[in-house]
């Protein structure tokens, strides 16, 4: 619980990836209570976050240090309107609703769906499944 209302009151949110799975919960978490994410790996979302957009970008540590360094110096206005990107990507790709839009969409398509569950997800991966 303490994490979640810091995190909630955090302008932005540091997003490298997970140490198991790549594309971790944080980033998804500090998204939805607000946080604008500064993350390396933006293409991994669909579609990608785009910098500038609904995230700050980089690739190197140099570039991190770049990108913590626009948070910092970032205007009102300035962090207003990527908070509004951010605002707009969740409601329209990992909001429930969305969620369940594009799940009946892929329902529609296949009888297979795969479930991103990291605990189950590693075991077999670690198994070679």
């Amino acid at each position: 619980r303490d994490y979640l209302r810091f995190l909630g009151r955090c302008a932005f949110a540091i997003a490298p990836p997970g140490s198991q799975m790549p594309q971790s919960h944080n980033i998804v978490e500090a998204m939805f209570l607000g946080a604008i994410p500064i993350t390396n790996y933006g293409g991994y979302f669909h579609p990608p976050l785009q910098d500038s957009v609904n995230c700050l970008s980089f690739n190197t540590a140099d570039e991190l240090c770049h990108a913590v360094d626009r948070a910092i110096r970032m205007t009102a206005e300035e962090r207003a309107l990527l908070q509004a990107g951010v605002d707009e990507y969740v409601a329209a790709y990992l909001s429930t609703k969305a969620f369940g839009r594009r799940l009946r969409s892929e329902l529609a398509t296949t009888n297979l769906i795969v479930v991103n569950d990291e605990g189950q997800s590693v075991a077999l991966w670690r198994a070679g499944q």
